[in-house]
C-alpha cells in the first residue's frame, strides 16, 4: 500500500450564491486543491437546491475525482476552510448559510479499508451485506456517520439497532421545507444511510446540550399515551408550575415557546438527557402533552431552551476537546440543531467558538431536524466529531 493511500488528508469548502452553480463555484474555490487520492466526500446542501442534488453530486465527482459521497439536505449549512496555499500565514474562514442556495463540502483521503458506506436503511432492523459484515467483524467498535430522513418510518428502532451493530453513531436528520433526501452515492427519501469509520482513524466526538433543566427529575406515575397526568403522584401541571416558580398563567405563556421535557438517559456517566417538545397543556385537567410516549416509572424533568446555558455547555465541550487533543483537529463534522443557529445564537457564533477553542481546521456541518449521538436522536444539541 502506498504512503499516499495510508496518510490522512482533508480539505473543506463552502459557499452560497443565486443558484447551485454559483454556490458550487464558491465552494470549489474555497476547497482549493483536493488531496491526491481523496476517496470520500461529505456534502451538505441547502434545501432550496433539493431539485438540483443529482447535478450537485455529479459535479462534485467530476471536479474532485471522488466517487463516494454521503450527506443530506438542510435548511442551514456551515463550513470552515483553511487558508489558501498561496497565503499559508493567513486565517481560514468560516460561515453559515440560511435561506440561500449553499453547499458545504469535506474531501477526505483515508486508507481504503478504513471506511465503508452504510447501505440504504429503509426499515427498523439494520441491514448490512455479507461484505459489510466481514468488514465490521474486524473493525468494531466503529463510528458511523448517519444521515436520515426524519420521516423514516422506524427511525428510533433503526438508530438503536445500528448502534448495537456498529458501536457509536453521530450525525443528524435532514431538515427542509419539502423533501428531505439523504445521500450515500444514491439520493433517496424516507431512508437512513451514511458511512462507517474504522476505530484506528482516531476519531473523537462529544455532545453539547442546548436546554437547561429547571426542576428535579421526577417519575411518571400516571400517563395516557403522550399525555403526562401525574409525576411523583402529583398533577403534571402542578409540577411544571412548581418548577417555574409561579402558578400564573401569564408566566407560563411567556416561556411556552422555550419550554420542553427532558428524558434522562439511563446509565449515563453524566447528566445526559434527550429533549422533546411539549405538544400542549390542558389547564382545566392539569395535563401536559409531550412529543414522546413515556411509560409509568420513566424519569422526566422540565427544561427551558436557553442561550446562556447552550453557550456555557458548548464551551464546556470544547474545553474538554482542547485538553484531549494535541493541536487543531485534522478535520471535523458539526451537526447543530435547527433551533440553535440564528434562532439562539449570533451569526457564526458556534463556528467562532469552535475556532477560538480548537483553531482553524477543515469542517463541514449542517443544522438538523434532530441530532444523532451514540444510539439516540437528540434535540437542541450540537454534536462535534473530529479526526485528531
Amino acid at each position: 500500500m502506498t504512503e499516499i493511500a495510508t496518510t490522512l488528508a482533508f480539505a473543506a469548502g463552502h459557499g452560497g450564491g443565486v443558484d447551485w452553480r454559483a454556490a458550487m463555484a464558491e465552494t470549489l474555490q474555497r476547497l482549493g486543491e483536493v488531496p491526491d487520492g481523496a476517496n470520500l466526500g461529505v456534502v451538505y446542501v441547502s434545501d432550496s437546491l433539493v431539485g438540483d442534488l443529482d447535478s450537485v453530486v455529479e459535479t462534485l465527482r467530476q471536479e474532485t475525482g471522488i466517487t463516494h459521497w454521503v450527506g443530506c439536505v438542510a435548511m442551514g449549512v456551515m463550513g470552515m476552510s483553511l487558508p489558501a496555499a498561496s497565503d499559508p500565514v493567513g486565517k481560514g474562514d468560516a460561515d453559515e448559510y440560511f435561506a440561500v442556495p449553499a453547499l458545504s463540502v469535506l474531501a477526505m483521503r483515508l486508507p481504503p479499508e478504513s471506511f465503508r458506506l452504510i447501505p440504504t436503511q429503509p426499515d427498523g432492523e439494520a441491514y448490512f451485506s455479507a461484505e459489510d459484515d466481514d468488514w465490521l467483524a474486524v473493525s468494531q467498535p466503529a463510528i458511523g456517520l448517519v444521515h436520515a430522513d426524519p420521516y423514516h418510518p422506524h427511525l428510533t428502532e433503526l438508530i438503536g439497532d445500528l448502534a448495537e451493530r456498529v458501536g457509536y453513531l453521530v450525525g443528524g436528520l435532514s431538515s427542509a421545507q419539502g423533501p428531505m433526501p439523504v445521500i450515500a452515492n444514491q439520493i433517496e427519501e424516507g431512508v437512513a444511510s451514511g458511512v462507517l469509520f474504522a476505530p484506528n482513524l482516531d476519531i473523537a466526538t462529544s455532545l453539547s446540550q442546548g436546554c437547561k433543566p429547571i426542576g428535579p427529575v421526577r417519575a411518571v406515575t400516571k400517563v395516557h399515551e403522550n399525555m403526562l397526568i401525574e409525576l411523583d403522584g402529583e398533577g403534571a401541571l402542578i409540577c411544571l408550575q412548581s418548577d417555574l416558580g409561579s402558578d400564573r398563567i401569564e408566566d407560563l405563556k411567556a416561556v411556552a415557546n422555550s419550554l420542553h421535557i427532558a428524558l434522562p438517559v439511563p446509565g449515563s456517566d453524566r447528566a445526559d438527557y434527550t429533549v422533546r417538545n411539549l405538544t400542549g397543556i390542558d389547564l382545566a385537567q392539569g395535563i401536559v402533552g409531550v412529543a414522546a410516549t413515556p411509560d409509568p416509572g420513566d424519569k422526566v424533568m422540565f427544561c427551558l431552551r436557553d442561550m446562556n446555558a447552550a453557550r456555557d455547555d458548548l464551551n464546556r465541550m470544547l474545553g474538554e476537546f482542547s485538553r484531549r487533543l494535541n493541536g487543531p483537529p485534522k478535520a471535523g463534522i458539526y451537526v447543530s440543531c435547527l433551533a440553535r443557529g440564528p434562532n439562539l445564537f449570533e451569526h457564526r457564533e458556534e463556528l467562532n467558538m469552535i475556532r477560538s477553542a480548537l483553531g482553524d481546521f477543515p469542517l463541514v456541518g449542517f443544522y438538523a431536524n434532530g441530532e444523532i449521538a451514540h444510539n439516540r436522536v437528540y434535540g437542541y444539541t450540537g454534536v462535534l466529531t473530529v479526526f485528531s
